[in-house]
């Protein structure tokens, strides 16, 4: 869509034909679904368009900028915010903002993240998402800040997506591995609860593990924010692996209670690497997490 001024009517002329674009997003529908579930696919294609037309009717009329966003980016967008037009423009219009100040990344600053190992893609699940591991025991807190591993992230995705390797939707499964993690893995800044809590073992037991339930919690909220405003309907799956009672309990009452609710349906907690198979196939789950998926991380060269 055009930039859609304020001052433009409904009726008057408009840069924009309502007609022309109504059209255009259910024939792009029809060739690449948006996600498994067929977001659009509640039996009427015209619910939609209906909900397309009141996105261009409020742009109009609230004079929000819209630039640049073609139809599957405006359906994308009625999808994840579940057909709310104010929700999906206003938070389009940050992910455009994040967009336009970021993409694209330059390789040199994300290639020490890289060069860790603790971001590969291998393999889809059994919907076709492409798989990001982010693996924990590889995360240096004191050397890499929760944006910066967002933005190595959206990096490898961005290449994927040059490289024509993302299938479908360009959806990506996300699989968060603990295996072997351990406090130094940490946030700096959370690891201390307080005075008071380093006084006993339990509270220290305690400490450590609201600490490393939210390492992943700071990364993951940046990453669930950044894919529903500036990849909508794309983010659609997430595992974290090796997860006991402490860390589910501290999660569920710390952690999901500061998500969206399409972010909680998202995330699946698993305790073990055999529930990895519900979501991917043997032969697309990589070795070391018990699957035939042959991998051997290359780091990156400087070049």
């Amino acid at each position: 869509m055009n930039k859609l001024k304020k001052d433009e009517t409904t009726t008057g002329p408009s840069p924009v034909s309502v007609t022309r674009t109504i059209s255009s997003p259910a024939r792009k529908y029809r060739a690449k679904p948006l996600t498994k579930q067929d977001v659009i696919s509640n039996e009427s294609l015209h619910f939609w368009r209906k909900k397309y037309e009141d996105m261009i009717h409020y742009v109009r009329e609230s004079g929000v900028s819209v630039e640049d966003a073609d139809d599957d980016e405006v359906i994308r967008l009625l999808a994840e915010w579940n057909g709310n037009v104010k929700d999906a423009v206003l938070n389009g219009e940050k992910g455009r903002a994040w967009k336009k100040e970021n993409l694209p990344i330059p390789r040199a600053e994300v290639l020490p993240t890289l060069k860790t190992g603790k971001f590969v893609f291998a393999g889809y699940d059994k919907v076709g998402r492409a798989i990001c591991y982010y693996r924990v025991k590889f995360h240096n807190p004191r050397l890499f800040a929760p944006l910066q591993s967002v933005k190595a992230v959206v990096y490898l995705y961005e290449e994927m997506r040059a490289e024509g390797r993302l299938r479908g939707a360009e959806e990506i499964c996300v699989v968060v591995d603990r295996t072997d993690a351990k406090s130094a893995n940490m946030d700096i800044e959370v690891r201390t609860v307080g005075k008071t809590a380093e006084r006993s073992m339990l509270s220290l037991r305690r400490q450590f593990h609201v600490s490393f339930v939210m390492t992943h919690s700071q990364f993951m909220k940046l990453l669930y924010t950044m894919l529903k405003e500036s990849y909508p309907a794309r983010g659609e799956l997430f595992l974290v692996l090796g997860v006991n009672f402490i860390f589910r309990k501290i999660w569920e009452n710390l952690v999901s209670v500061f998500l969206d609710a399409k972010s909680r349906s998202a995330t699946h907690l698993l305790k073990d690497k055999k529930e990895l198979l519900d979501f991917i196939e043997e032969g697309e789950l990589v070795e070391w997490l018990g699957g035939k998926l042959p991998y051997t991380f290359v780091p990156p060269s400087d070049e």
